[in-house]
Parts: structure tokens; sequence; C-alpha cells
């Protein structure tokens, strides 16, 4: 009886079964099918109900930029930079500490071009800078995230660092980062309807008539929630985590 009872624990200490790992592939997956879907809505709307992005064009064709670049480095850029430590596994640990770094300093880069598109646009038109409940928790939103990579460069990237020192600022790092995330999909919802009222009233439409403009702008949003919980969805599942990350935290 014991015999058979050991030879039913297959799974070996320290990996994911095979089952895991298709679940995990596959969801990951599908998160970027939903990621790329969120984005291309993004880009459908501004261009074919805002007059399109241009750098060098109107104030509205340059302000068009953002909500396209916030979903991009705030939402799917960040989100994979996040969702690295579950399927870059096979690497060490310290090359995946590097590699996300890296991933989220870009989603940091592209929201700050995204945010300076809306500021510029408002300084264009003479229109006053953080006034609306949007503005407010992205500007915050933004601080913290610019804060959060730059200071876990200093902490988990500098050779100098210490291991316990490490240990225990992590749980915060995971914890800010998980609700910056979520907290970006929130704003980003507020954004979209803030756009909504102000595009479709300028136009003489109403929200509440569903117009295509709104009817596309609500698929937007829809995208965006989805995407958003399947992220959370693979970032809870504690047997996605990678297996031997206690071991290589100590090595690196």
């Amino acid at each position: 009886m014991a015999k058979h009872s050991n030879a039913g624990q297959s799974q070996q200490p320290g990996r994911r079964t095979l089952m895991q790992t298709i679940g995990l592939y596959t969801l990951y997956l599908l998160t970027q099918v939903l990621g790329i879907g969120m984005i291309s809505l993004g880009c459908l709307w501004v261009n074919k109900h805002l007059g399109g992005m241009k750098l060098d064009g109107t104030p509205e064709q340059l302000f068009n930029y953002h909500p396209v670049l916030m979903a991009t480095g705030m939402l799917f850029i960040n989100a994979n930079g996040i969702l690295f430590y579950r399927t870059g596994g096979c690497l060490k640990y310290s090359t995946q500490k590097f590699i996300h770094f890296l991933v989220q300093l870009t989603g940091l880069g592209v929201t700050l071009a995204g945010a300076y598109a809306a500021y510029t646009y408002h300084t264009l038109k003479h229109i006053p800078h953080y006034y609306s409940l949007h503005s407010w928790l992205g500007g915050a939103l933004i601080v913290t995230q610019a804060s959060g990579t730059l200071g876990a460069f200093f902490v988990f990237l500098w050779p100098q660092g210490s291991y316990g020192f490490k240990r225990a600022v992590l749980p915060l790092h995971t914890f800010v980062g998980a609700v910056g995330f979520v907290l970006a999909a929130g704003v980003a919802i507020t954004g979209v309807t803030e756009k909504a009222l102000f595009s479709l009233t300028s136009k003489g439409q109403e929200y509440r008539d569903l117009p295509a403009p709104a009817l596309l702008l609500n698929a937007f949003g829809v995208s965006i929630v989805l995407f958003v919980i399947s992220v959370v969805y693979l970032l809870t599942r504690s047997d996605y985590k990678r297996p031997d990350v206690a071991v290589d935290r100590k090595k690196d």
C-alpha cells in the first residue's frame, strides 16, 4: 500500500504538472487576444469617429493618442510585465526580474507619452488641467507607477541590496502593483465615459440613444474589463506561480 501511495504522487516538487502548464499558457494566450482586441477597439473608435491620430494635426488628433497609448502602456504592457513571472518560469529568477523591469519601464514610457498627449491638448485648447475624477486618479496612478518602477530598480536589481530587505519589501511591491493595475482599469473606464459624454454632445448626439460611436465606446470599455479579469485570474491562481521561486531568490 505504501508503494502504491508513493507511486501516485508523480509530480516532482517545484514543478508544474503538464495540465497546469497547458492551462496556464492557454489562458495566457486568451489574455493576449483580449488585450490586442482592446487596443484594436480603441484604435477603431478614434480613427472612425474622432478623426484619427496625427502628431502634427489638430489638437483633437493629438489627443486621440491618449486613450490608445494609455490602454497599451498602463494596461496591456503593464499586465505582460506582471504576467512574465507566470510565463517566464524557464528562466533564472534574476533574468525574470530584469525582463520584468524592462517591460514595466516600457509600459511607463508609453503611459507618459499618452499623458503628454492629453496634457498638451488641454494646454492648446485652454482647458483646465486636473479638474476631473479621471485626471485625479490618473495622475496619482502615474506617480505611483513611476515611483514603483524606479524604486523596484534600487530595491530588487541593485547589486548591493540584501536578500532580507528584498524579502520584506516584496509583498508591498506586489500589492501596489496589483492594486495599481486594477485601478488603471477603473481610471480607463472613467476616461472612456468622460470622453463619450464630451464627444457625443459636441456632435449633437445623446449617449442614452446609443449612436454608433457610443456602441463602439461601450465595447471598448467592456474589452478593458474582460482583459483585466483575465489577468487578475491568472495572478490569483496559486498553482500558476513559479514553483521554485523561493530557492532562486536566495541565489539571486
